[in-house]
Formats: C-alpha cells, sequence, structure tokens
C-alpha cells in the first residue's frame, strides 16, 4: 500500500534586516508652529452719554484675543474705522472719535488715541515670543462694563457703533452780576438805569418738528422801598431788549420782565445748532432798562433774573 506524504511549507515573511521576535522602528514627526493670531469682537457697542449736558458719548468695546509670537518678532491688535458715521452727525474722519485701552492680560494696551478711518492705529502691542490661550482686552475711551455675546475668533473682527443723538441745550450766564447805571452827563434823572446780562449757550434741536427758546423771569425782586418788578409805581416797568446769534432769533423789545411768568429772550427753529466743536458755544444778551423814579429811596437794591433753555 503507497502511502503518499505532503510537505507544507510555512514562508514567514519580515522585515529584511531585522531578526529576532521583537522588533522596534522610530519615525520623525517635524510639527512647524508659527506665528499666529485671532479675535473675537461684540457686534455692537453703544455710545450714549450721561450727567452733564452736552457730555461725551461713551461706551465700551471688549476684545477677546489669542496670540502667539515668534522669537524673532512681535505682534500688535489694531483698530481702524472702515464706514463712518453717517452725514450730519459726528465724524471720525474730523477726528470725533477717541479711544483708550484698558489693561491687557498679554502685551501692552494703548494710550489715548484718535480713531482713524484711513490708518490702522494701536490697541495692544504683543510681545516677542509669548502666547495666551485666552485674554480679554477692556478697551476703549469709550467704555464702561458690559456683558457682550462674542463671534468666533477671526484675524479680524468689526463692531458697530451706534449713538443716539438726540436734542439737547445748556446755558451759561457769563455776567454773574449786572450793575444797573444811569448814564452819566444825562443831567439830574436824565436817564434810566441800564445794563446788560451776557450769556453763552449750546444748542441742538430735533430735525424735524424740533425748536425750543431761552426765557427769562424774576426769581427774587427788589427789596421794599426801591424799584419792584412785581408792583412797579405807574410807568416804572422794568422791561428788557434781546441779542442772540444766528443760531436764535433774539426777543422784539422792550418786553417787560416777571415775577410771575417766564418771558422769551430767544427761540429756536427745527434743526438749529449752535456753533459746532466741543468746546464752542453762542452768545447773547438780556439788556435791562428801569425807570429812574424820584420816588425810589436811596440805597442799593438787587434782584435775581433765572435764564432757562429748552430744546426738543
Amino acid at each position: 500500500m503507497n502511502r503518499s506524504k505532503t510537505a507544507i511549507l510555512v514562508l514567514l515573511a519580515s522585515p529584511l534586516g531585522i531578526y529576532g521576535a521583537t522588533a522596534t522602528l522610530t519615525n520623525t514627526l517635524n510639527a512647524n508652529v508659527g506665528a499666529l493670531g485671532a479675535l473675537a469682537a461684540p457686534s455692537t457697542a453703544a455710545l450714549t452719554n450721561t450727567g452733564t449736558i452736552f457730555n461725551a458719548y461713551t461706551g465700551m468695546v471688549a476684545l477677546q484675543y489669542r496670540a502667539r509670537t515668534s522669537a524673532a518678532g512681535g505682534g500688535a491688535l489694531t483698530m481702524k474705522v472702515t464706514q463712518d458715521f453717517q452725514t450730519g452727525g459726528p465724524s471720525v474722519a474730523a477726528g470725533d472719535l477717541t479711544y483708550q485701552c484698558g489693561s491687557a492680560s498679554l502685551g501692552t494696551a494703548c494710550a489715548a488715541t484718535t480713531a482713524s478711518t484711513s490708518t490702522a492705529t494701536q490697541v495692544v502691542t504683543l510681545p516677542l515670543r509669548r502666547f495666551t490661550r485666552s485674554s480679554a482686552l477692556a478697551a476703549v475711551a469709550l467704555i464702561a462694563g458690559q456683558a457682550y455675546a462674542f463671534g468666533q475668533f477671526a484675524g479680524n473682527g468689526t463692531t458697530t457703533l451706534s449713538v443716539a443723538v438726540a436734542a439737547e441745550s445748556a446755558i451759561s450766564i457769563t455776567s454773574a452780576t449786572t450793575n444797573l447805571t444811569e448814564a452819566t452827563g444825562s443831567g439830574i434823572f436824565g436817564a434810566r438805569f441800564t445794563g446788560t446780562t451776557n450769556f453763552s449757550y449750546k444748542v441742538r434741536t430735533t430735525t424735524t418738528g424740533g425748536g425750543g427758546s431761552i426765557t427769562v423771569k424774576i426769581t427774587a425782586d427788589f427789596a421794599a422801598g426801591g424799584p419792584s418788578v412785581a408792583t412797579p409805581p405807574t410807568g416804572d416797568a422794568m422791561t428788557y431788549s434781546c441779542t442772540a446769534a444766528a443760531s436764535a432769533t433774539a426777543c422784539t423789545g422792550p418786553i417787560t420782565a416777571s415775577t410771575t411768568t417766564a418771558t422769551t429772550v430767544a427761540t429756536f427753529a427745527t434743526n438749529a445748532h449752535s456753533t459746532a466743536g466741543t468746546g464752542s458755544s453762542d452768545a447773547g444778551t438780556v439788556i435791562w432798562t428801569l425807570p429812574n423814579d424820584p420816588v425810589y429811596k436811596t440805597g442799593t437794591y438787587t434782584a435775581t433774573a433765572t435764564l432757562t433753555i429748552s430744546a426738543t
């Protein structure tokens, strides 16, 4: 009986040059980590004014940023106003908008800076060979702490600055005391007592249906024995006339002064504006006339005139 035999050949494959039961190979991984920066900004920021009339509008833009700088160079966060306010309002191009920066967790925050529509101005200067995971910058001379919803981090971010400019008015009396005097050389009882109260004002009225006025009221009368605004002797009423800048229409005198009613000094029309500029104002006068009646007892008498300005 013939028996056949089968031979089985098993081929074991192994890398050339390696022998043994265990093999170890190495591979070099190269990661080229370069300088990089990204930031996130809120989509809007409102500028508002509080306190003193014609106080500056202020607000805050809070930035979050991530940065990695190289040993050979630093970096910067800059800002440029890419769209100015509409005509008739503030103007960045004219230098109306300034900002200053709060402390930055990485880098050096800016000092007071005028924003620009033509040049990117500095916000943060980043140092050499530094990095941050996520830092917050409270910025701008326009700043008050608020909570913001931030967008995604990117190489740049935009924020829309909005400002609601309302009607506003303010007045300052530049003559703290107005002396009413008799003209010299006029002869005995020949001239009335006269004096001029100077004032300056700022005003802005609404573009549609707006207006306003400056009024005066005698809030404290002369003492007994002298002139009287409330109950003058016959023919002795104190009167006044006015002057005002082109932003207003001055009263047409003579107008009789009153202790009970505020009477007109000047009026403002729709879309009226005093002289442009944060330090500028317009000027006007109230020219007083008081009869020189022999019935008055000698002495110095004082009264208080209160001027009030309004705008809508």
